[in-house]
């Protein structure tokens, strides 16, 4: 059974086939070695950093990175307050 965790561990995998080590490390860090007190901390980290690498990254992520971006935007659930204030917006 596919879970949100391996589209972002294809988001890794594809960041680091680009040279894109950086946001890639981070994501993993986020996901396996960081002590979460609760999901929604978790999900709203995932959340800015994916925004992030988009923001930053833009020019240079392939269209099949850029893809799998968006399937993890948009397992993220959101809140009205975080879609009213834009956050995990495309």
């Amino acid at each position: 059974m596919k879970t949100a965790y391996d589209d972002f561990e294809t988001l890794i995998l594809s960041l680091k086939q680009q040279g894109l080590a950086e946001p890639a490390n981070a994501l993993h860090e986020l996901l396996h070695e960081t002590a979460w007190t609760t999901s929604s901390e978790l999900l709203g980290e995932l959340g800015i950093k994916i925004r992030e690498i988009k923001k930053r990254y833009k020019n240079e992520l392939t269209p099949q990175t850029n893809e799998v971006l968006r399937v993890c935007q948009k397992n993220l659930p959101q809140s009205p307050f975080q879609r009213i204030l834009g956050l995990f917006g495309q």
